[in-house]
């Protein structure tokens, strides 16, 4: 009895491993995701050099990191709620998920599954869009000394947070309404 649990955690296992898999590779296709995130990295850049910049003597990156923080914040959930839609219900409109739920993997590992891959990468890209503003006045004008690096970091971590709740949310509901424009 014990050996049978066994096997089927490790089938398990390596179904979910297939899946990481699977989204991986689908997701370096899915060219709406890049435009989705360059669209969202420029106007996070414009807005911190166009709105904020003009208004301040001090252009640092440090500046940058604590007077727009609101705004990226802000920015950063819009954009996890879009991937997230956009990434989960795809595979429903291109029919890849009745495919693997037909193929024999049980719908919980899938979902669970796809809701902490999605999760990974929505804080990968959620960290590069709250940085590359930063990044990019800190190349322009240095540092500054309004916040420390590790302040910022305790900021961003803070953040990630924040955002894996919004994608775990934006999951569960884009699983329950199937179409990414009315998840949005």
């Amino acid at each position: 009895m014990e050996q049978m649990n066994m096997e089927r955690m490790n089938k398990e296992c390596m179904n979910m491993k297939r899946v990481m898999k699977l989204q991986w590779l689908q997701l370096m296709r899915n060219r709406l995701f890049y435009i989705v995130f360059l669209v969202f990295t420029m106007v996070s850049v414009m807005f911190s050099k166009l709105i904020f910049m003009p208004q301040m003597q001090d252009c640092s990156g440090g500046v940058v990191a604590v007077q727009s923080a609101p705004f990226m914040c802000d920015m950063v959930a819009l954009y996890v709620i879009v991937n997230t839609a956009v990434l989960l219900n795809q595979d429903y409109e291109n029919g890849s998920m009745y495919l693997m739920l037909t193929a024999g993997y049980s719908r919980i590992p899938l979902y669970f599954t796809k809701m902490i891959f999605i999760m990974m990468i929505n804080a990968i890209m959620g960290i590069l869009l709250l940085v590359t503003p930063v990044l990019f006045h800190t190349m322009l004008y240095g540092w500054g000394d309004t916040i420390g690096i590790g302040g910022y970091a305790l900021r961003l971590l803070l953040v990630e947070c924040f955002l894996c709740r919004i994608s775990a949310l934006m999951t569960l509901l884009s699983i329950l309404v199937k179409r990414y424009y009315l998840t949005i």
